[in-house]
This record gives structure tokens, C-alpha cells and sequence, in this order.
């Protein structure tokens, strides 16, 4: 849907929740393992969080989400898959953590 109708905010923004969930699955599963099977779920969630923060990066960069309280929770997602950026300036509060 969003491929067919880019400025349908709100398809936009559950895809990017979509994306997220398994972030958060891959990384609670990477917990209790370990070898070789993890190296394969780092690399796996390496690459879920790029594509969810390249929709998040482009819904927030769109212009189209308005609602403040909206555009944070897409930057929560951001934060929570891409920790190693800062925080935007007067982000009050933190990211869920994948």
C-alpha cells in the first residue's frame, strides 16, 4: 500500500511499527542464543533495523506526519533502531529498545 500511495501517512506508519515488531523479535531471540545461530540473527537484525529506520527516516523526512505526538512515536522507533544516533534536539523521551 504504501509502494501504490506514498503520502498515506498512516499505512506509512504501520509499516514502519510492522517493521519494528520483528526488530524487537530478533533481538529478544538473540538473548538466549548463541554461536554461530547468533551471528546469523545480528545480521538478520542488522538488516530489519535499516529498513525500518529507512521508513522511518523518509515518513519523518515527508513532511506529511503533522501530529507531533505521532512523529515522536516514529522516532522512538528510529531511536530504537539506530541507538548510535544522537537524539534530536528537545526529544523528551526515550525510544522502545529492540
Amino acid at each position: 500500500m504504501c509502494a501504490d500511495d506514498p503520502d498515506n501517512v498512516g499505512a506509512r506508519e504501520q509499516h514502519v511499527a510492522a517493521l519494528y515488531r520483528p526488530a524487537v523479535a530478533v533481538r529478544t531471540r538473540m538473548r538466549s542464543t548463541t554461536g554461530r545461530e547468533r551471528v546469523t540473527l545480528r545480521e538478520r537484525l542488522k538488516a530489519v533495523c535499516a529498513q525500518c529506520a529507512d521508513s522511518a527516516t523518509g515518513l519523518l523526512d515527508s513532511g506529511l506526519l503533522t501530529d507531533e505526538e505521532r512523529r515522536e512515536q516514529i522516532r522512538g522507533f528510529l531511536r530504537a533502531v539506530r541507538p548510535e544516533e544522537p537524539p534530536e534536539p528537545g526529544a523528551g523521551r526515550g525510544g522502545p529498545t529492540p
